[in-house]
């Protein structure tokens, strides 16, 4: 197995299209892909984009979404661009499908996009790059619960765009959709690791979610939840509240923990409006961070990526919370730095992409089902194996 990246910033999208393609036939010399994977601005002309891929490689299996920024070992970060990353190899199987109307019927469109697994085929790895539309958790347990075997771990990310919550589009080979569920399965003579890393880390004593509903917390040990996570934070402005998630532990206080990012806050009613599903009678901390705190967590989730691979991977992904980008601030392009230097031949053999997301998905640990996890990076490692 092997991987080319393409990436461009190129103002007009016919012309960054044009030259990642070219990137990409020239790396392969010949080759032909079999799968792909398609990071992109919210600010170009999609279909463009999908209609000149599929012209160049006609019923690729291919996903991918709009971003909050692309990254790769070619160009660095970049806040708009087209990153696409070819998978080629005899020993690699690759099918996609996809869920539409995720939002109106998330069991419809999980049983859609699974449907297109090969009965003859299971998977090794599913990518994903789905729409935050809907409980993203909820999604999650809908596809755990129905995919045919326990342990193909769920990895990636919910798109994105820069903040506007408008132009958020996924792809599924030429298709432009919204509201969607794309799934890539990758199977053959293949392994994958992934990584996690946040930088934040919980604070002072856990407490107890005594009332909640799907996102919403209404009330923390029985008080309103705004008044408990006031008391850590004071009234945060609502433009800075990515900076300050809360720890979520459905095992005890003590238990293995996600991030989950507060979206919103009611003072009237105590509320809190969070960024995936909490339950009721689940454990939450505070949480504390500083900027370099961001950047150990990118590297934690590189070192955990790279301890459970065997041999040297041949691509890294890279789904990074777009609000770790928001409070790295000018210093964004420090987390892709960091990334190119800790990850062995970076700007050789081995090529990376990634991107911000509104949410990251991944599994605890492997045999676990996936789970959402919020101002995370996760690491994806692909290689043979």
């Amino acid at each position: 197995m092997r991987a080319v990246i393409g990436h461009s910033d190129d103002v007009d999208e016919e012309d960054a299209i044009a030259e990642v393609i070219a990137q990409c036939r020239e790396a392969l010399a010949g080759e032909p892909p079999k799968a792909g994977m398609l990071f992109m601005s919210a600010e170009y002309d999609h279909q463009l984009v999908l209609d000149a891929i599929a012209e160049a490689w006609p019923d690729l299996p291919l996903i991918g979404s709009t971003s909050d920024g692309e990254m790769s070992s070619e160009c660095g970060y970049r806040n708009d661009s087209i990153v696409l990353t070819l998978l080629a190899g005899a020993e690699l199987t690759a099918t996609a499908g996809v869920g539409r109307r995720l939002s109106e019927d998330p069991e419809a469109a999980v049983v859609e996009a699974l449907g297109a697994i090969d009965p003859d085929d299971k998977p090794r790895i599913v990518l994903t790059t789905f729409a935050p539309s809907t409980d993203a958790s909820m999604v999650l347990a809908r596809i755990n619960a129905h995919m045919p075997t326990t342990d193909v771990p769920v990895l990636g990310g919910l798109s994105g765009d820069h903040r506007n919550q408008s132009r958020i589009h996924e792809f599924c080979g030429s298709e432009l959709l919204s509201d969607s569920l794309p799934l890539l399965f990758l199977g053959g003579d293949i392994q994958a690791t992934w990584g996690i890393g946040s930088g934040w880390e919980p604070m002072g004593r856990a407490f107890r979610i005594t009332e909640s509903a799907g996102h919403i917390v209404h009330r923390i040990d029985d008080r309103p939840a705004t008044d408990v996570y006031t008391l850590f934070y004071g009234e945060v402005p609502s433009g800075q509240l990515g900076a300050f998630p809360i720890a979520v532990s459905e095992d005890g206080p003590n238990g293995p923990w996600q991030l989950r990012a507060v979206l919103g806050t009611d003072m009237e009613t105590g509320e809190l409006r969070m960024a995936g599903g909490v339950g009721s009678g689940a454990w939450v901390s505070m949480t504390e961070v500083v900027k370099s705190g961001v950047l150990s967590g990118t590297l934690t989730s590189i070192h955990n990526a790279m301890a459970g691979f065997d041999g040297r991977p041949e691509v890294a992904f890279l789904f990074s919370c777009a609000a770790r980008k928001w409070v790295l601030g000018s210093s964004a392009e420090d987390e892709i730095a960091t990334v190119v230097e800790a990850l062995p031949g970076t700007t050789d053999a081995l090529g990376m992409a990634g991107l911000y997301v509104y949410g990251e998905i991944a599994p605890d640990a492997p045999g676990t089902p996936s789970v959402l996890h919020n101002e995370t990076c996760i690491t994806v490692l692909l290689g043979a194996a």
